[in-house]
């Protein structure tokens, strides 16, 4: 089986909205799955009909649930509990689970020796919480993120810009929020997430 064969076709069916096609291929080819597939090559089938059952409206969301889970049991790494914790936040809006998945996440991650995945489910963590409402615990989750930067670890600049502007509208640690977007917005490759930091630090096109 050539899975990125596969992948590129499912995702150009997906694109065109022919989701019972997509699905088709996708269940087919798990079907044809035997024990000596490559692990990676599995997870990224079931990565893929997740991804399937999150855009198919309405969202299956019992279906997206169980494969996140089984994709968690193939990988055992601190990204795939990561993954779950995004689709939990950003399709089901479940923040109270995605809040406790992305701590999962974390956990994992630091005894892996992931600062990545770490990094960027802090800030999961973080805007989760801010959606709940709890909002006195979001510092503490700053305060983690700032010791990351500080120390200079691994991490993906451009995941804590939606944190920070989520802290601003709640007028939380602004001084602390663009002190951070500072130092962080001239070593960000992506310019969307470089724009949204350089606001945050008060930084104006005119001035680069």
């Amino acid at each position: 089986m050539d899975v990125r064969e596969l992948l590129r076709d499912v995702t150009k069916l997906i694109s065109e909205k022919r989701f019972l096609e997509a699905e088709q291929k996708l269940l087919s080819a798990r079907g044809a799955l035997t024990s000596n597939t490559d692990l990676q090559e599995q997870g990224y089938i079931l990565s893929e009909l997740i991804t399937l059952y999150c855009i198919a409206k309405p969202t299956d969301a019992a279906k997206v649930e169980r494969l996140s889970l089984e994709r968690e049991a193939l990988w055992k790494d601190a990204a795939s509990r990561l993954q779950t914790a995004m689709m939990l936040f950003y399709s089901l809006h479940s923040y109270e689970r995605a809040a406790t998945k992305a701590g999962e996440a974390i956990e994992l991650g630091r005894v892996q020796g992931d600062s990545s995945t770490v990094y960027t489910a802090l800030c999961l963590l973080g805007k989760s919480l801010l959606q709940l409402n709890r909002l006195s615990e979001a510092p503490a989750v700053l305060d983690e993120i700032e010791t990351m930067i500080s120390e200079e670890m691994r991490i993906v600049i451009g995941d804590e810009a939606s944190f920070f502007e989520a802290l601003r509208e709640q007028h939380i640690d602004d001084g602390r929020v663009a002190r951070l977007a500072s130092v962080l917005g001239p070593r960000c490759q992506n310019p969307v997430f470089r724009k949204k930091l350089d606001g945050l630090a008060g930084v104006h096109p005119s001035c680069e």
